[in-house]
């Protein structure tokens, strides 16, 4: 049987990756913090069934949009990606462009904000 040894440049490697897959685990920590901030030990396991229906993703937008910080593109593909793990994180900022083109949100500072009107859109959708 072959012993193997370590060496610094692998303890290194296999270090780096272990921080990129804990950042990531906090990453979809945060998400299901956002989806759920009250989410008790007892509710289901399962967030996404335990919330309901799947919204759409202007639905999504507009609602993390209405949070007091608004919402960056990052941190919208971050919950999309909750919902829909195959939507491409590419799309998000053109739907942002789009929506802030139709007077739904106001960009300022590099974060989306929801307007009066797209307030009253995400109310008149139920999904």
């Amino acid at each position: 049987m072959a012993e193997q040894t370590l060496n610094r440049a692998d303890i290194q490697r296999e270090r780096e990756a272990l921080k990129k897959r804990l950042a990531d685990l906090d990453a979809a920590e945060r998400v299901l913090d956002m989806l759920s901030p009250n989410r008790s030990d007892e509710e289901p396991e399962n967030a996404m069934e335990a919330l309901g229906l799947m919204p759409s993703i202007k639905h999504i937008i507009l609602r993390e949009a209405g949070r007091q910080n608004g919402v960056t593109a990052t941190e919208a593909a971050a919950v999309i990606s909750a919902w829909k793990p195959n939507y491409p994180a590419s799309n998000v900022s053109p739907k942002l462009s789009l929506y802030g083109s139709h007077g739904l949100l106001r960009h300022d500072n590099g974060r989306w904000y929801l307007t009066a009107a797209g307030k009253e859109e995400l109310e008149l959708s139920k999904n």
